[in-house]
């Protein structure tokens, strides 16, 4: 027999190792917690954490949580994908979600009470119209059980479940001035971003890789009730690159009866000018558009003098166009808003090379200064064809309605660059981009660097034939940078070992971060 003291000891060795075991299976479970898109394995139950909260918060309401599924049915097996929608889930609860009772999946608390998932299943059972196979979907938090039904086939008369991308709103009405509701998207393509209107007014953005489900948690108030004879009608809209789709939403309801599955229309933008004419030869005059307002992306609280990133929305209404144009950004500008804004007032901006006819595209723009300390509140406008290269058909529908903020929180204003040792040379070049050939590219930000003390001493922007000039500049030796933001793609590039003087400093871009 050990002495006391030698079983302590091993006693405690073995507490060490089981607290070692709970530890590193704690840490395994946290790794895993990153998946957020489910697609369902028998041998494993993944952990979604709460998604990074992008939207307006998600308040409980006293109706308590609801599950949601889209499609509730399918007409036949093996195998089957549905969308999970899950609203009014308490936010400090975790959930367990349940196929069948076999446990699929597990939200952590920290969610903000709005949830998609997608679901694909597989050895699934067909059974008959009269006698159908049902299967149940279950979502366990700490207070709630809530179920669903999904059923194979569909019940006769049912409308197949819809292919084309189109959105809910859950519930799609109110009996009040203020309203919390959520919207869900569902069979959008993946590889493009949305942007979420409300009665015409951009709200946000949702950026492309988002698997094709969303949803968000809204609040609206000062609504107009009307009666149910004639309600008052909102509209939400949901603009992809490549579709449109419109939802209803009524004060009051019964004109339009609440149902979790109201599925909008939707409308395929077209990718072609529609034949309008006996002429096959004459196309649409080009007709540029900014739709809505500019959707600031950046995270609140937005600080004076802080690079923000502005999103914007531009649709070719017209023939095809198939040269170079720019859209910008303006903050504050002066004087009166026009068919255009003095482009010298511009804050940020982008090139677009292309685009088809009714092509509807979403593009973000960075802004490096941000916003100044005043005034308040500030004004944001969007401009397409900034320069006016383009002969369009309409030149009034170029300049968008203004965004108002007022939530910038002041800062001290930036301290300015030390003006360097002035000399009497100069460098100077072309800036090129390849298209089909080397073509020299406007608007492109070019800086001079001093190789000796690593310090940025000169920038300057190329003109509209891709010259840029750099003048007082002092003997020795320097790196050029060149960047520009084309069809929201990034180029770079870069010379180096260049001696003052020198007036063939040409700079050629290629796809790339710019450094």
């Amino acid at each position: 027999m050990l002495p006391h003291k030698q079983v302590f000891g091993k006693r405690v060795g073995w507490i060490t190792v089981v607290i070692f075991i709970i530890f590193f299976t704690g840490i395994m479970v946290s790794f895993s917690s990153r998946r957020v898109a489910l697609s369902w394995l028998p041998t494993r139950t993944p952990t979604i954490s709460a998604p990074p909260h992008l939207y307006l918060p998600f308040v409980v309401s006293e109706d308590g949580p609801t599950l949601t599924l889209v499609p509730n049915c399918a007409q036949s097996g093996p195998t089957v994908t549905l969308t999970l929608v899950g609203i009014n889930w308490p936010t400090n609860e975790g959930i367990d979600w349940f196929w069948n009772d076999t446990l699929q999946a597990k939200t952590l608390s920290g969610h903000d009470g709005a949830l998609v998932q997608t679901w694909t299943e597989s050895g699934i059972v067909t059974g008959t119209q009269e006698d159908p196979t049902v299967y149940e979907v279950r979502a366990v938090s700490d207070s709630y059980t809530v179920s669903a039904s999904f059923s194979v086939p569909c019940a006769a008369g049912t409308p197949p479940p819809p292919d084309e991308p189109f959105i809910s709103l859950i519930p799609d009405c109110t009996n009040a001035s203020e309203a919390q509701f959520a919207v869900a998207g569902f069979n959008w393509p993946n590889d493009e971003s949305i942007v979420l209107f409300w009665d015409g007014s951009p709200q946000s953005v949702i950026p492309a890789e988002h698997g094709g489900a969303f949803i968000q948690s809204w609040t609206k108030s000062g609504l107009t009730v009307g009666t149910a004879n004639d309600p008052a009608i909102y509209e939400v809209r949901a603009l992809s690159n490549s579709h449109d789709t419109i939802a209803p939403f009524a004060a009051p309801c019964g004109a339009v009866t609440p149902t979790p599955t109201v599925t909008a229309t939707s409308t395929v933008m077209p990718t072609a000018p529609a034949t309008a004419t006996t002429t096959p030869t004459m196309t649409p005059d080009i007709d540029l558009a900014i739709l809505g307002t500019p959707v600031i992306m950046s995270t609140p609280p937005i600080i004076a003098y802080q690079p923000i990133d502005v999103a914007l929305v531009v649709r070719n209404l017209g023939a095809p166009i198939n040269s170079t144009f720019f859209l910008d950004v303006f903050f504050d500008p002066a004087g009166p808003i026009t068919e255009t804004i003095p482009i010298s007032q511009s804050v940020g901006y982008t090139a677009v090379t292309n685009m088809e006819s009714g092509e509807t595209r979403i593009v973000q723009i960075h802004v490096p200064q941000g916003f100044a300390n005043w005034p308040d509140p500030h004004l944001a406008y969007s401009v397409a064809d900034s320069l006016e290269q383009i002969t369009e058909l309409d030149e009034t529908n170029n300049v968008s309605p203004p965004s108002v903020l007022t939530y910038v929180t002041p800062a001290a204003t930036p301290t300015p660059t030390a003006t360097p040792i002035p000399g009497t040379e100069e460098i100077s070049g072309v800036v090129y981009r390849r298209e089909i050939l080397w073509q020299p590219q406007p608007r492109v930000f070019v800086t001079l660097v001093d190789e000796w003390t690593g310090t940025a001493v000169q920038s300057t922007q190329s003109d509209m034939n891709g010259y840029f000039q750099f003048s007082n500049v002092p003997e020795g030796n320097y790196t050029i940078h060149a960047c520009a933001n084309i069809d929201n793609m990034s180029y770079f590039g870069i010379r180096i070992g260049i001696p003052a003087p020198n007036a063939i400093s040409d700079i050629y871009l290629l796809p790339g971060p710019c450094g």
